[in-house]
């Protein structure tokens, strides 16, 4: 299974690729594959820059933020937490300083991408724990803006988490309206 922001269907010699709001007609497995493996880098690269050089909010506007991540590394719509700035822990081990998540104070969506920076604005979301009947779902209030400060520290969130969070959410309305019968 490839995860992948691209769609391929095929009926008999009919073959459909769908990218966002661009289709074409034809054979597209190869271009659907380099875009995978595309996806996959980019994934890996965001991953390992991201323990050295975590993304920040630089600034903080009266709807949105700015952030240090680029067109390189997120597109529209990423999805990432909001933390407050992290604290440091020795490892008992080695004695080295580990920087530990703050607490998450909320999330935010990418709505525009620049050569340098990023805009993001605050989105409500899901907050699931356990799964199947022991699954509890809470719906979270989008953030304020002005809770937000310079450099507090995002995480993105994966592509599964947000594919859990949207399935508990139809999960959670299905049992509501058949809970009124």
């Amino acid at each position: 299974k490839i995860l992948t922001d691209q769609i391929i269907q095929s009926s008999g010699d009919f073959k459909k690729f769908a990218s966002g709001d661009v289709q074409q007609k034809g054979n597209f497995e190869q271009q659907a594959m380099r875009n995978a493996v595309d996806t996959a880098c980019r994934d890996s690269v965001f991953l390992l820059l991201d323990q050295a050089y975590p993304v920040k909010v630089l600034a903080v506007g009266d709807e949105d933020i700015t952030i240090n991540v680029n067109k390189d590394l997120v597109k529209e719509d990423d999805v990432f937490n909001v933390y407050e700035e992290p604290e440091y822990e020795e490892d008992p081990d080695t004695h080295e300083m580990i920087p530990v998540d703050g607490k998450q104070i909320g999330r935010v969506s990418i709505t525009e991408v620049g050569a340098k920076t990023s805009k993001a604005e605050p989105v409500e979301w899901m907050k699931v724990r356990g799964k199947g009947k022991k699954m509890k779902v809470k719906k979270m209030e989008a953030c304020d803006v002005d809770s937000i400060e310079k450099g507090m520290v995002l995480r993105k969130v994966s592509a599964t988490t947000l594919a859990k969070e949207k399935a508990a959410e139809k999960e959670e309305a299905r049992g509501a309206f058949e809970s009124r019968f």
